[in-house]
Protein backbone atom coordinates (compact mmCIF):
# COMPACT_ATOMS: atom_id res chain seq x y z
CA UNK A 1 0.00 0.00 0.00
CA UNK A 2 1.33 3.39 -0.51
CA UNK A 3 1.00 4.67 2.85
CA UNK A 4 1.28 8.29 2.00
CA UNK A 5 -1.71 8.22 -1.00
CA UNK A 6 -3.77 5.64 0.89
CA UNK A 7 -3.99 7.94 3.97
CA UNK A 8 -4.93 11.29 1.65
CA UNK A 9 -7.65 9.27 0.04
CA UNK A 10 -9.13 8.20 3.30
CA UNK A 11 -8.74 11.61 5.12
CA UNK A 12 -12.52 12.23 5.53
CA UNK A 13 -13.74 8.50 5.59
CA UNK A 14 -15.85 7.47 8.24
CA UNK A 15 -15.98 3.85 7.40
CA UNK A 16 -14.06 1.40 5.35
CA UNK A 17 -14.91 -1.80 3.38
CA UNK A 18 -12.44 -4.09 1.53
CA UNK A 19 -13.03 -6.55 -1.43
CA UNK A 20 -10.77 -9.48 -1.94
CA UNK A 21 -11.01 -12.92 -3.57
CA UNK A 22 -8.38 -14.13 -1.04
CA UNK A 23 -8.46 -15.51 2.54
CA UNK A 24 -9.32 -12.61 5.09
CA UNK A 25 -5.66 -13.09 6.99
CA UNK A 26 -2.37 -12.40 5.15
CA UNK A 27 -4.71 -10.06 2.78
CA UNK A 28 -5.54 -6.63 1.36
CA UNK A 29 -7.51 -5.66 4.14
CA UNK A 30 -5.14 -6.64 6.85
CA UNK A 31 -2.50 -4.33 4.95
CA UNK A 32 -5.38 -2.20 5.27
CA UNK A 33 -5.73 -2.57 9.30
CA UNK A 34 -1.99 -2.40 9.51
CA UNK A 35 -1.63 0.98 7.91
CA UNK A 36 -4.41 2.81 10.28
CA UNK A 37 -3.06 1.15 13.44
CA UNK A 38 0.54 2.40 12.31
CA UNK A 39 -1.03 5.78 12.21
CA UNK A 40 -3.10 5.85 15.09
CA UNK A 41 -6.71 6.26 13.14
CA UNK A 42 -9.49 4.45 14.38
CA UNK A 43 -11.42 3.80 11.68
CA UNK A 44 -14.21 0.84 11.29
CA UNK A 45 -13.05 -1.99 8.35
CA UNK A 46 -15.28 -4.37 7.42
CA UNK A 47 -13.49 -7.27 5.52
CA UNK A 48 -14.93 -8.92 2.73
CA UNK A 49 -12.69 -12.12 1.29
CA UNK A 50 -13.11 -15.70 1.91
CA UNK A 51 -13.17 -16.47 5.48
CA UNK A 52 -11.97 -19.79 5.56
CA UNK A 53 -11.71 -21.83 9.73
CA UNK A 54 -8.80 -24.19 8.20
CA UNK A 55 -7.33 -21.39 5.56
CA UNK A 56 -8.23 -24.01 2.61
CA UNK A 57 -11.05 -23.85 0.63
CA UNK A 58 -12.30 -27.45 -0.38
CA UNK A 59 -15.20 -26.55 -2.08
CA UNK A 60 -15.74 -27.35 -6.31
CA UNK A 61 -16.26 -26.04 -8.95
CA UNK A 62 -16.55 -22.67 -11.32
CA UNK A 63 -15.63 -19.70 -9.90
CA UNK A 64 -18.98 -18.00 -9.69
CA UNK A 65 -20.12 -21.22 -7.95
CA UNK A 66 -16.82 -20.80 -5.28
CA UNK A 67 -17.93 -17.32 -5.05
CA UNK A 68 -20.95 -17.82 -4.04
CA UNK A 69 -20.57 -20.37 -1.36
CA UNK A 70 -17.99 -17.98 0.00
CA UNK A 71 -20.71 -14.79 0.21
CA UNK A 72 -18.26 -13.11 -2.74
CA UNK A 73 -21.25 -12.92 -5.32
CA UNK A 74 -22.29 -9.56 -6.04
CA UNK A 75 -26.15 -10.53 -4.01
CA UNK A 76 -23.92 -11.07 -0.99
CA UNK A 77 -21.53 -8.05 -1.41
CA UNK A 78 -24.29 -5.76 -1.48
CA UNK A 79 -25.90 -7.04 1.02
CA UNK A 80 -23.21 -6.95 3.56
CA UNK A 81 -22.06 -3.61 2.20
CA UNK A 82 -25.39 -2.30 2.55
CA UNK A 83 -25.84 -3.43 6.33
CA UNK A 84 -22.85 -1.15 7.52
CA UNK A 85 -23.92 1.98 5.54
CA UNK A 86 -26.84 1.28 7.45
CA UNK A 87 -25.90 1.20 10.99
Amino acid sequence: IKEESFLKTIKNVKKLITLEEHTLPGGIGSAVCEVLADNNLFIPVKRIGLNLRNGYCYKYGGREHIQSLYGLDANSIVKVIMSILNK
